[in-house]
């Protein structure tokens, strides 16, 4: 195809419109598929907001498939941040876009290495004594018949028992992983999905293991023409890119916790039930003392294996307990406060340092005593991934320790709540995640698409690519907006009432007594069908609660609340009854497509700004603020609050026909100065004054 066929292909009368029968000419689509096939063609970076409803994901795949389909080595990624939009793709768009092209080509979805089952381990946890009294014989001999039958050997296929220990035992894994040596190297799940992308033509992802092979590459020295986690690709497509720079931040920090150097710990010399497995990756020292004579060095590192687990275990409980007694979850360690804050744990971090560089030292001097040989070489290949894990999370907790060695990257605290107590870890994150992505992905990759239906801010795209590290030097950046084609002034009505209650924490119950009677009134209203939107989690359970006895009895529909069950089954049982009621945060404000009148309502609670005292917000906030005399509220705080607001008005409006309130509980909209600038990033719509005491009548006349 060329330019003019492409736009042929999505015009009325083309293509599509004759093959899809529920087909709508979308002009935004039109030219949203050139913008994708210019950008693919002229080795450029493009940045296109595409507002709902103007069906972003056939107008870059079928450039992406026609390229496939004219060279299958052109390969194209194409990277989503949500697994609902991956199973879209995959199940939905593509088998739709083959039937109109009237041909084929190899498409492929990737996940991590962990997500498959290695059937190696999998036969020995069955084979041996281990494990099975929790897990229990009949309910893995059921997993077992799985593996044995299925396709692709995903742990996410099998509907049965989901106990994390387990899972984590059979999952495929690099550093256990036996090569050739395995008996099950023909028929590895893992390795047959690295072989069916490496001929795939479009490779489907999510933002964390695209992040995850550009580290590799980075690493690793490796250019985009070469195989790392992922195959070599020419082209990328970014969907859902407004989550971008939070999904790079999260993959480019490094973090240590008591939890993951036991991990580590354990697989150089576990404990007695893990003993028990037949033939166990675990008990490295073991295997690696079977060809060494140095016997003395042998229990010197079992001795330094067993004082570091302890020294582990004792700082994690002094961390927590620091933080507890602090009243604090996350503390954002800096040069103001690190002296006090070594006072109350900092032996205890060096007590852990120096036993771990003495346990590393050990273990080096241990690796040499091993000749390489065919027998020892896949040993000593598990041996030295597990030393250089170990490694690296010693230098972390190194680096808190020593602070004259610390860079502008950002330090925190952060006490876990698990079951059965707390986990502090230690992270530390990239002060800005732009220079890693401008120079390890958009410099190197021939062409880049990023697109969302919440890019641009009325700033020239300015906030979004401030974040990311856009523009670059190699490329032409182009940057384009297409309005959604959706009537939002005739179709949607905005609710701000004025005498709404501001959050205040010194009155929560009154607070909590004004979401009620406010959420209630509105869900009434409407007759169920709401998405009810919180920022805080503890919030919205007691606010679920109160409420949920009183809207089920009153108008006999259900109401779910978030971590009732899986996320996905969740939202598919809201979508199954039109007249239910979710109460969700977090994940929640975007990713949700429930078109019809399934969703009539969307109730948001509270603006969502970013808690002040999160530790990476606050560091990129203080350090705006000190640079150039900049505001991190103007600059970091706001514009992100108006992506996300974005984000979650746009759960209503899913198709043209489509209809419904947006009611927004929070004050701060009509009351503060910004309040204007959020409003005008939103869809213009029908945004009557009213106050709460109007609110129900304005429902049920513009529903009803």
């Amino acid at each position: 195809m060329n330019s003019k066929d492409i736009f042929d292909f999505f015009d009325a009368g083309g293509l599509l419109s004759r093959s899809l029968s529920r087909f709508e000419y979308r002009e935004g689509q039109q030219l949203m598929a050139q913008d994708a096939f210019s950008c693919f063609e002229n080795k450029s970076v493009h940045a296109v907001e595409a507002g709902t409803g103007i069906g972003k994901s056939f107008a870059y795949l079928v450039p992406a498939l026609d390229r496939a389909f004219i060279n299958d080595e052109d390969r194209t990624v194409i990277a989503t941040s949500t697994i609902n939009l991956q199973k879209q793709i995959v199940k939905k768009d593509i088998p739709a876009l083959f039937n109109t092209f009237g041909k084929k080509c190899n498409v492929e979805l990737a996940v991590g290495r962990s997500n498959y089952i290695c059937k190696r381990k999998l036969k020995e946890i069955y084979e041996s004594n281990a494990l099975l009294e929790s897990v229990g014989q009949g309910r893995l001999a059921a997993f077992m018949h799985f593996a044995e039958n299925s396709e692709t050997g995903l742990l996410t296929d099998f509907k049965g028992f989901t106990d994390k220990e387990i899972l984590s035992e059979i999952s495929s894994d690099s550093d256990t992983c036996r090569g050739a040596q395995c008996p099950f190297f023909t028929k590895c799940f893992y390795l047959q999905a690295k072989r069916r992308l490496s001929n795939a033509s479009v490779i489907i992802c999510n933002h964390h293991l695209l992040l995850t092979d550009c580290i590799s590459r980075m690493e690793s020295e490796i250019e985009y023409d070469e195989e790392a986690v992922l195959p070599p690709f020419k082209h990328l497509v970014i969907d859902e890119a407004h989550n971008l720079e939070k999904n790079a931040t999260s993959v480019f920090t490094r973090e240590f916790s008591n939890i993951a150097l036991n991990r580590q710990l354990e697989y150089l010399h576990s404990d007695a039930r893990a003993r028990k497995m037949v033939d166990s990756d675990k008990n490295l020292v073991d295997k690696i003392a079977k060809h060494t004579k140095d016997l003395n060095l042998v229990n010197e590192v079992l001795n330094s294996i067993q004082t570091l687990k302890m020294l582990s275990d004792s700082m994690n409980a002094q961390i927590s307990a620091f933080l507890l007694d602090n009243r604090i979850m996350t503390v954002h360690v800096n040069k103001n406060n690190i002296q006090s804050l070594l006072s109350a744990i900092g032996t205890a971090c060096l007590n852990l340092s120096t036993a771990g560089k003495q346990l590393t030292d050990l273990l080096t001097r241990l690796l040499r005593k091993i000749v390489n040989t065919d027998e020892t070489e896949t040993l000593i290949n598990q041996f030295s991934s597990r030393l250089d894990k170990l490694i690296s999370l010693i230098n972390i907790v190194d680096e808190l320790t020593h602070p004259e060695k610390w860079t502008e990257d950002i330090y925190y605290l952060e006490n876990i709540r698990r079951r059965g107590g707390y986990t502090a870890t230690f992270n530390i994150a990239p002060i800005s995640v732009a220079p890693l992505l401008k120079d390890n992905l958009f410099n190197k990759i021939n062409s880049v698409l990023c697109t969302s239906a919440t890019l641009d801010l009325n700033d020239d795209f300015k906030f979004f690519s401030r974040q990311v590290g856009l523009p670059v030097d190699t490329k032409p950046y182009v940057k384009k907006k297409y309005m959604s084609p959706f009537e939002y002034k005739s179709h949607l009505m905005l609710l701000t009432p004025s005498d709404s209650v501001q959050y205040n924490n010194e009155d929560i119950p009154s607070y909590k007594e004004f979401l009620c009677s406010s959420i209630k009134s509105a869900v009434l209203s409407s007759g169920g069908g709401a998405l009810v939107l919180f920022t805080n989690a503890t919030l919205m359970n007691e606010v679920f609660e109160e409420l949920q006895p009183q809207i089920s009895e009153t108008l006999g529909v259900n109401c779910y609340v978030q971590g009732q069950m899986e996320r996905y089954n969740l939202m598919e049982t809201f979508k199954m009854e039109e007249d239910s009621v979710l109460f969700a945060t977090n994940s929640f404000w975007e990713g949700v497509d429930a078109p019809g009148n399934t969703l009539r309502l969307v109730i948001i609670t509270k603006l969502p700004f970013i808690m002040p005292t999160d530790p990476i917000f606050k560091a990129r906030s203080e350090k705006i603020d000190k640079d150039n005399g900049g505001s991190g509220f103007i600059l970091l705080s706001l514009p992100e609050a108006t992506m996300k607001l974005k984000q979650g008005f746009g759960r209503l409006m899913r198709h043209a026909e489509d209809k419904g309130i947006v009611l927004i509980l929070d004050s701060r909209i009509s009351s503060k100065g910004y309040g204007p600038y959020m409003l005008s990033n939103l869809p213009e719509s029908y945004h009557p004054d009213c106050r709460l005491a109007n609110i129900s009548d304005y429902i049920e006349q513009f529903l009803y």
